[in-house]
């Protein structure tokens, strides 16, 4: 009895999987070139890694070295995701711009004071209550963020996979054939 596999041929149903690793790895290219531009050592190592790995796959592409590209691009999200975590728990940074943005509000409050609303004319009842809000909508939004990035790094290192094991077929359905 022969295993029937389903292939999977296209990404986000319109996109042929091969086209969706190249855009994959075209944005580590780009990133790269931001990365230079900004000077910005971790994102410039990180782009190196995986573009790199990308560049020879285009140029060889086998089996072989789509599986490379896929395995560094896993390392490479495993990388970024654990990068990502570390800021959203570690809220000392948020805290004290929290704290800035709450106490530069009451300043200005203070300063208005002649005869215009004060606290009232905010969302918040008080400086207390701006670092509560300010802050549980801070840490939302990067928890939001977090979630957000990780459903689309493994949604790429599903295209990756997917085009790893479409290698065996003929180059006309995305394979290296």
């Amino acid at each position: 009895c022969r295993d029937i596999k389903m292939r999977v041929t296209r990404c986000c149903c319109c996109v042929p999987i091969k086209v969706g690793a190249y855009i994959i790895g075209s944005i580590h290219v780009i990133g790269l070139i931001l990365g230079v531009i900004l000077v910005s050592p971790l994102q410039i190592s990180l782009e190196i890694f995986c573009g790199a790995t990308f560049l020879y796959m285009a140029y060889r592409d086998n089996e072989k070295n789509r599986l490379l590209y896929f395995a560094a691009y896993a390392v490479y999200c495993f990388i970024l995701g654990f990068i990502r975590m570390v800021f959203v728990f570690w809220d000392k940074d948020e805290k004290a711009l929290v704290q800035q943005y709450c106490k530069t509000l009451q300043d200005q409050i203070d300063m208005a004071r002649e005869g215009k609303p004060g606290w009232e004319a905010t969302d918040f009842a008080n400086v207390q209550d701006c670092r509560s809000q300010v802050g549980t909508a801070v840490a939302r939004d990067e928890l939001v963020s977090l979630l957000l990035t990780l459903f689309l790094q493994i949604h790429f290192c599903l295209v990756l996979w997917a085009h790893y094991t479409n290698s065996h077929m003929v180059k006309s359905k995305g394979g290296c054939q």
